[in-house]
């Protein structure tokens, strides 16, 4: 996947979480609104994010764990805005809801 396709897909996926949540979401820490552009960071629980980080508020640990994760994991986004991550390399099927 290159770069360009990767942004595509990070804008439709802001949209699809705008739109399920309705809100505009911003910095935990000096409450920036979250416009989807930049380096922001976010802490998950359970497939829904709690956290977020603008690219300015951002340590270097925040970063650091990021990209590890990044780096060890695959997402996809559901309609309901719930992210779902599995290991890279692993073999996962997904059944069609409904």
């Amino acid at each position: 996947m290159n770069r360009e396709e990767r942004r595509r897909l990070q804008r439709q996926a802001y949209k699809r979480v705008m739109k399920a949540l309705r809100c505009r979401p911003e910095c935990s820490r000096c409450h920036r609104r979250f416009d989807g552009k930049g380096q922001w960071v976010s802490d998950m629980e359970d497939g829904w994010i709690i956290d977020l980080i603008c690219e300015g508020c951002t340590t270097q640990v925040d970063y650091t764990e990021a990209v590890a994760n990044d780096s060890i994991h695959d997402y996809v986004q559901l309609d309901s805005g719930r992210m779902w991550a599995w290991h890279k390399g692993q073999r996962v099927r997904v059944m069609p809801m409904g």
